[in-house]
């Protein structure tokens, strides 16, 4: 089972998804980490000597808002005291100054008024303006990750899992945070608009889903179109076999792609990675200038002609020098964040 978020997990995936990207931003990262420490000093109690809270706790906490911050203006206030009961059960089940079976509740209640003073949504602190400068690029390449994430889990081997409410993107924390109410009736809503609308025009129903991507329509869309197509080639995911594939040209590093293939069905999936290192602008897609040449190798066996399964494009492969077949790659990112792809009997 390919699972990445459950009714246990600490962070949920969309979350996980957007703090991937500080690895690729980490001077930026450590120096705003740093800086946001000495500002919100003022708010550290002192316990025993320690400062409170501790700097692996600091962090935490900056790390989880980076993650989680809501995309609703409206749900900020609410998002306090969610970050506030995320925090007081980490530092429990960390036991390292309190516990469940020992709490402290002058520590947790210092932790907790340390969050309350300096995370004030819409205020205008030298903290708050600096951080929500860096979420907005956390979260726009976050949302890359989070569509290629989902992508692989949905065509790798195994039996992909969806956790309720991961339909959308969902920033949720450790539970009870991760059980709220799911609003399923919103979900069948835009569903069915986007079943509507495909036949209608695919091409500027892609643009609406790439450029409004914080309502998450984008996701939906792309796992309705990956199910239908695992449902259509059942054996091709039960029983295919699994074959890596290597890039060429320059980028090859920034594209994770594999086949699966079942005696005649054939598909191709392709994922960016490392995106803020690759785009020196947020841009919702990847422009194919900032992937020249960039390519997939195929087997030598591999059909003459495929079909996107995103945007309905057809993509057919060139034969090199030395006989390889490849597959351009940055023609079809251009149009949509991730490739599937259906090779087409001979």
């Amino acid at each position: 089972m390919n699972t990445t978020s459950t009714h246990d997990t600490k962070r949920s995936e969309d979350v996980r998804a957007r703090i991937n990207v500080l690895s690729e931003l980490d001077n930026t990262w450590l120096s705003r980490l740093h800086r946001w420490s000495r500002w919100n000093r003022p708010y550290q109690k002192v316990l025993k000597g320690r400062s409170v809270p501790d700097p692996s706790e600091e962090s935490l906490l900056y790390q989880t808002m980076l993650g989680a911050w809501p995309l609703e203006p409206g749900e900020e206030a609410a998002f306090v005291e969610r970050l506030v009961g995320f925090m007081l059960k980490a530092l429990r089940e960390a036991k390292t100054h309190t516990s469940w079976i020992s709490p402290d509740l002058e520590y947790e209640s210092a932790v907790e008024s340390f969050i309350r003073n300096s995370v004030i949504p819409h205020g205008k602190s030298r903290f708050m303006e600096d951080f929500m400068e860096l979420q907005k690029a956390v979260a726009f390449y976050g949302y890359h990750n989070a569509l290629s994430q989902t992508l692989l889990k949905m065509t790798s081997p195994g039996v992909p899992d969806f956790y309720h409410g991961t339909e959308l993107w969902d920033f949720s924390l450790v539970d009870p945070d991760n059980r709220r109410p799911v609003d399923f009736e919103k979900r069948v809503r835009l569903l069915e608009e986007l079943k509507d609308r495909e036949p209608a025009g695919l091409d500027e129903l892609l643009k609406d889903l790439v450029g409004n991507r914080q309502d998450g329509r984008i996701k939906l869309f792309m796992i309705r179109k990956t199910l239908n197509f695992r449902n259509s080639h059942r054996e091709l995911f039960a029983r295919g076999e699994y074959i890596p594939l290597e890039g060429a040209g320059r980028r090859r590093e920034h594209v994770i792609a594999f086949a699966r293939r079942w005696r005649k069905q054939w598909a191709v999936v392709a994922v960016p990675r490392l995106v803020a290192r690759l785009l020196q602008k947020q841009k919702p897609l990847l422009p194919k200038e900032r992937w020249p040449a960039l390519q997939i190798i195929l087997p030598s066996e591999c059909p003459e002609k495929w079909r996107n399964i995103f945007t309905n494009g057809t993509v057919l492969p060139k034969r090199l020098a030395s006989s390889q077949w490849v597959l351009p790659i940055n023609t079809m990112l251009d149009k949509f964040p991730v490739v599937l792809l259906d090779g087409a009997e001979q």
